[in-house]
């Protein structure tokens, strides 16, 4: 369903759920794929090399200030990974989350019209309202957006063996402001609504982040749950070392996710994960 922010071009990946969202730090436009792989797109921005890492197998400093640290490991307090009383407000991931929604448009394809005002305020009423309705997370269902499609209202889907449609780039749904053919301005609120839905409580051919974070064990808490269903929702499944940077994924997912819960804004990540082969544990 989902994929990263990564520092390199994405490969594609096979499989049900195999696709890729919205990509920062990477001046590579997402490659065809051949049928049963899904891929996303991306968006250019500067990315920066990793540090070194430290003992617990994470790198960087902590992103409470904003900045990138890369996670690896199996999204435990053991592993490095941060607990869910760390993360930012709703609030300040929203703050800074305008900055990117206002030119996620452009930035993707600089023909198409950067959302409205009216648009951004939709994707946020729907946010919260899926929140309230799945009881999902909203700061985990932006992070999601952000992922996927920058929040971009009028981002393409990306059709191969499964349509990935709207701003969470979902499982066969049904909405979307840019089918390819057709592109909808002003995106219409049904449309947005919809988008959030689908993404966040599953459509009739797969799972939404509701679902999946069912699917993701519950012995490490809210934190350690959330980068697992994160890392089933770009790839479908988890690799047998638990290692949610491992295996056939984009490597990047499931840190970026986090980075954004602790306020990262999408810019200069540090991850290299995807340079490098984690497709064996």
């Amino acid at each position: 369903m989902v994929l990263s922010a990564t520092a390199s071009p994405v490969d594609s990946y096979p499989g049900p759920f195999f696709k890729q969202g919205i990509l920062n730090n990477s001046t590579n436009v997402a490659s065809p794929s051949p049928s049963g792989f899904l891929t996303g797109l991306l968006v250019p921005t500067t990315a920066t090399s990793s540090r070194p890492p430290t003992a617990t197998g994470s790198s960087g400093p902590s992103t409470s200030n904003g900045q990138y640290r890369t996670y690896s490991g199996d999204g435990s307090l053991k592993d490095g990974w941060p607990s869910a009383t760390q993360w930012t407000t709703f609030d300040t991931m929203w703050a800074k989350a305008l900055n990117i929604m206002r030119t996620s448009c452009s930035n993707l394809n600089e023909t198409i019209k950067d959302n409205s005002q009216d648009e951004i305020r939709y994707i946020k009423d729907a946010i919260q309202s899926q929140s309230h309705a799945t009881k999902v997370d909203p700061r985990f269902i932006l992070a999601t957006v952000l992922q996927e499609s920058g929040g971009c209202v009028r981002v393409k889907t990306t059709k191969y063996a499964i349509n990935n449609p709207g701003l969470m780039q979902d499982h066969n749904g049904s909405h979307s402001c840019n089918d390819g053919k057709h592109v909808l301005d002003p995106c219409p609120k049904d449309q947005i609504v919809g988008m959030i839905t689908d993404g966040t409580s599953g459509t009739k051919d797969g799972p939404g982040l509701q679902q999946l974070l069912g699917q993701a064990s519950d012995n490490g808490g809210q934190g350690q749950k959330t980068y697992a269903a994160a890392r089933l929702y770009n790839s479908g499944a988890i690799d047998k070392s638990k290692k949610l940077e491992a295996g056939i994924a984009t490597h990047c997912y499931s840190t970026d996710i986090a980075n954004r819960l602790m306020g990262w804004d999408g810019r200069k990540s540090g991850c290299t994960l995807d340079n490098k082969s984690h497709r064996r544990s």
